[in-house]
């Protein structure tokens, strides 16, 4: 139960033996501090396999999960809701307790912003401030097992959430029934029975004062002086502890505590030690958690000291409020909340029905105006405004939809039949969206947008996201690939790297999510995209692999399914060959344009696929030569863009990519109907001679 150890060992510090472990680590906080940092700080989530057990067993709150891909996905899902998180370690307190075997115990202090949705919600967009402290036990470089414990209480509190109400939501897994373990067995754990002065003063504390109740003693733990930084951040003076403790403790008049492992660090001037206990009660008290609920609780804690002069000088308390909580409101409803997370859940679904319904209707429409007018009253909003790419201005009103964009096209392709592959749907910063992509099919009878027809089927592959409101349509965004419209007419401007053809649908056959799907597979797709596209920023302009991409694809397998003009790729070194290092060669200063509270930008989960979705999304300045076959011109130009993904498991493995080409090439300078009007001219003069 208690370790002392006599060594201060810092990163990159003195030389320890570590059998087993990665010899880049110098000592075993070293190892701690170094892995943190590559997680965490660096992104690199593939670190987690070469350090964790693949069985290991986490402790948090008062259940557990299993697993090296629950810590995986734990990771991406806390790094895509704070993609900014920094860990601030604040202290690292370790032990040797067998020859192979190593415990450290580390406080870290973590500032972030909320730019991505959490368990409790969408995201905020505010700045937090939390404070963990996690438990690990290693061997030979692997965590084994860990016990993790984060001031969720506060979190939740700073996002703007109401605790109470987001713990009746969640739903508790069932765990075995609590035990105490008894003294005999605690102390035949430690390899030092009875510890030094600091260890003694650590279990007196527990043992005199929380157990007895007995807060007039705290004055012979602490100094006037001494700060406890407790839960909430709430730091409390030495006579303000006792209150804080008794309106803790009195919510279990029953609790028992067990103290679990007091870990010391001798250095020079002060002693650091680390006690990891556990409270086990019933709560039908009043205080802390108020009003008492009968409910049985479990509440796990780790407290941090430094001792001065043998006192407590300085003290962090951790536990987990928010747990506690669940475990008070657990197999309640707020039948408010319910409705409002059922009415999401519906909403979604229903405006995709919507959509295929309007698809449907189209599709079996009369090429007349009033007959398409009818149907646009139906499911579009009479202010729609609806945006279009290149060469496309901005379309506002029914009428205008079916003039100017529309009736048009039907013109073009009289038996154009809508054939989507994948339709996704949810909600973006309260706002309710369906994306979908697939292909316009028909017989191109008419010119359109002065490309000549072919009298021959044709795919006009597009995507198309609605933004709902009431369930109507109050906006639309669409995308087509117009080069390789020109292309299936015979006429192609730029060399392309992949292979130009036109993209099929998912090889799975489920990308229509038109019915109810599992909410958390959708965040979990979410997440991996987005720690996929954080990580994108960590290009350091000399190596692909500082995105550590390999991370999220298949890498074999994966299918990037591009644009016109650049093609389609297989395998990640096919899509780095083929459009990456092109494309950052090309725009090297590449970034992603302020989205917040834009309505033109959208990311959706939905089932094993994402969306994201932005009009535009990216921006660059065109430095350098070869994207295209272009030569640098220096201009800089935003990138209208849409993705969709497919995850299987934790890999992503399509990527359908649609982007306005027509708008970047005008961006730089280049006409394509212009080189579209000389190729025509051309091959009319051509064929005269002939």
């Amino acid at each position: 139960m208690i370790f002392i150890e006599t060594t201060e060992y810092t990163l990159d510090g003195a030389k320890q033996e570590l059998p087993g472990f990665d010899e880049k680590y110098v000592n075993i906080v070293d190892y701690i501090l170094k892995i943190t940092d590559e997680i965490w700080e660096k992104r690199a989530i593939w670190v987690i396999y070469d350090t964790y057990e693949n069985d290991v067993i986490i402790h948090i709150g008062a259940g557990q999960i299993h697993g090296i891909e629950s810590v995986v996905s734990g990771t991406i899902k806390t790094l895509s809701a704070f993609p900014d998180r920094k860990m601030g370690g604040e202290a690292v307190i370790w032990s040797k307790d067998d020859e192979n075997t190593f415990f450290s115990s580390h406080r870290i202090a973590s500032t972030a912003t909320n730019l991505g949705a959490t368990n409790f919600g969408e995201a905020t967009g505010k700045k937090v401030f939390f404070r963990t402290i996690a438990d690990c036990m290693i061997r030979e470089n692997r965590i084994y097992e860990e016990w993790l414990v984060r001031d969720n209480l506060s979190l939740i509190q700073q996002l703007g959430f109401d605790p109470v109400e987001m713990a009746k939501q969640v739903q508790l897994q069932p765990q075995p029934q609590p035990q105490l373990q008894t003294q005999t067995q605690m102390q035949s754990q430690g390899k030092i029975q009875h510890g030094n002065e600091a260890s003694g003063l650590i279990f007196s504390l527990f043992e005199k004062v929380w157990k007895s109740r007995d807060f007039e003693k705290l004055s012979n733990y602490y100094t006037p002086a001494s700060i406890i930084h407790a839960i909430c951040n709430n730091d409390l003076q030495s006579h303000e502890l006792g209150t804080y403790l008794k309106n803790l403790l009195a919510c279990f008049p029953d609790f028992q505590l067990e103290i679990q492992r007091i870990t010391c660090n001798e250095k020079s001037d002060e002693i650091e030690v680390a006690a990891r206990w556990k409270l086990i009660g019933t709560h039908t008290g009043d205080g802390f958690f108020s009003p008492a609920s009968g409910k049985q609780i479990v509440m796990p804690g780790i407290s941090h000291y430094i001792i001065k002069g043998g006192k407590i000088a300085e003290e962090w308390m951790v536990f987990d409020g928010f747990d506690v909580l669940c475990q008070i409101h657990s197999n309640e409803q707020n039948q408010q909340h319910n409705f409002s997370t059922n009415d999401t859940t519906n909403s979604a679904l229903n405006n995709k029905k919507t959509t295929l319904a309007f698809i449907n209707e189209l599709n079996n429409a009369a090429n007349d105006q009033k007959t398409i007018i009818d149907i646009l009253k139906k499911y579009i909003s009479t202010n729609i405004t609806l945006e279009i790419t290149k060469p496309f201005e901005k379309i506002s009103g029914i009428k205008g939809f079916a003039d100017d964009f529309w009736l048009p096209l039907l013109h073009a392709f009289p038996d154009l039949k809508n054939e989507p592959y994948i339709l996704i749907g949810g909600h973006y910063e309260n706002r309710e969206y369906v994306s979908f992509t697939g292909n316009f099919v028909a017989t191109w009878e008419k010119d359109w947008l002065g490309i000549p027809a072919t009298n021959q089927p044709t795919w006009l592959r597009y995507s198309t996201t609605f933004l709902f409101e009431k369930n109507k349509i109050i906006n639309a965004w669409y995308f087509f690939d117009v080069l390789d419209v020109m292309r299936q007419a015979g006429f192609s401007f730029f060399p392309s790297k992949g292979v130009q053809h036109v993209p099929p649908a998912p090889t799975t056959g489920d990308g229509i999510k038109a019915s109810f799907t599992d909410k958390k597979e959708g965040q979990i797709t979410l997440d991996l995209t987005n720690t996929m596209l954080n990580a994108l920023g960590d290009y350091d302009k000399k190596t692909l692999e500082s995105m550590g991409q390999t991370r999220f694809w298949d890498v074999q397998n994966m299918m990037w399914y591009g644009p016109g003009g650049i093609g389609t790729t297989r395998g990640l070194k096919g899509f780095e060959n083929n459009h990456q290092i092109p494309f950052l060669l090309s725009f090297p200063d590449r970034g992603i344009t302020p989205k917040k509270r834009k309505n033109y930008f959208a990311q959706i989960g939905d089932g094993n696929y994402s969306c994201d979705f932005g009009f535009p999304a990216m921006y660059g300045t065109h430095s350098g030569n070869d994207w295209l076959g272009l030569k640098a011109t220096g201009k800089k130009i935003t990138l209208r863009v849409v993705d969709y993904w497919r995850r299987e498991g934790d890999r992503l493995v399509e990527n359908w990519v649609m982007i306005d080409m027509v708008d970047i090439l005008e961006q730089l300078g280049i006409d394509v109907f212009e080189l579209l009007k000389k190729a025509k001219s051309t091959s009319t003069s051509t064929a005269n001679k002939n």
